[in-house]
């Protein structure tokens, strides 16, 4: 995903009252979701923006 995808991705999720954001991996380069679990802990997952995983399937990112 290019940078401006992110950012327009990341405020449409905010105006919904998401609980995440888009951004780029650390450790490789896929565009991933994080969002905090109801146990305070933040979790990478996969997007379905970048089309990583179908839309409302829920796969914890692990770098390939």
């Amino acid at each position: 995903m290019q940078a401006k995808d992110v950012q327009v991705a990341n405020h449409v999720d905010w105006r919904r009252a998401g609980a995440g954001y888009l951004k780029k991996c650390r450790y490789c380069p896929e565009t991933i979701y994080m969002t905090v679990g109801w146990d305070g802990v933040w979790r990478p997952y996969e997007s379905w923006a970048a089309h990583n995983v179908n839309e409302n399937e829920w796969v914890l990112h692990h770098c390939r």
